[in-house]
């Protein structure tokens, strides 16, 4: 599986060889824009989806998810319930906080069973592939980065037997995760 987020990293990485790969691919967020023929969609936040769900809105309804019930409604999202926890559930439709979206879709991932990973554009920090968010929407701090980065260490220390994961991103903040150089 290769989650896809939007730290400005993903810029180097030839996607179309994802493809090529086989893997099943994850889209965070505005990361759709990169992907008409994504696998999972998954956004958070209610805000996101009032102003960025123009990107191949039609389509795919039924590979997009979100923790918001809001959202959820009123754009026929596949809903997953959060709860505030630092490490994975194994709850179906359950998933662990972790404080971004990408560590839901992570944790969603491995509730179907997905056991190999690729990050690519898991940054964790600094500027999205995009440039900036408009105003209206909240980007994260440095210090909320960090924080979200050390909840991530935390979980995947905790089934490093488990998976296979490999950080694609040089410039990701997830640290402890084998880098791989994906061209």
């Amino acid at each position: 599986v290769a989650i896809i987020g939007t730290g400005a990293s993903v810029k180097n990485v030839r996607l179309e060889k994802i493809r090529e790969e086989g893997l099943k691919i994850v889209c965070i967020n505005d990361a759709v824009r990169l992907f008409d023929d994504f696998d999972l969609h998954y956004a958070a936040d209610f805000e996101w989806w009032i102003n960025y769900f123009s990107y191949n809105a039609i389509s795919n309804l039924n590979k997009r998810y979100t923790c918001n019930k809001v959202a959820s409604h009123v754009y026929h999202l596949r809903y997953v319930e959060v709860v505030q926890d630092d490490l994975f559930s194994n709850q179906p439709g359950i998933v662990s906080s972790g404080g971004n979206s990408a560590f839901q879709a992570f944790n969603l991932c491995l509730q179907f069973g997905a056991r190999e990973f690729y990050f690519f554009g898991l940054d964790m920090g600094g500027a999205h592939f995009f440039g900036e968010r408009d105003a209206k929407f909240k980007s994260a701090s440095a210090s909320d980065y960090e924080l979200i980065a050390a909840r991530f260490n935390y979980a995947i220390d905790n089934y490093k037997e488990e998976l296979k994961i490999y950080n694609c991103s040089y410039a990701s903040n997830l640290r402890g995760i084998p880098c791989e150089r994906f061209v």
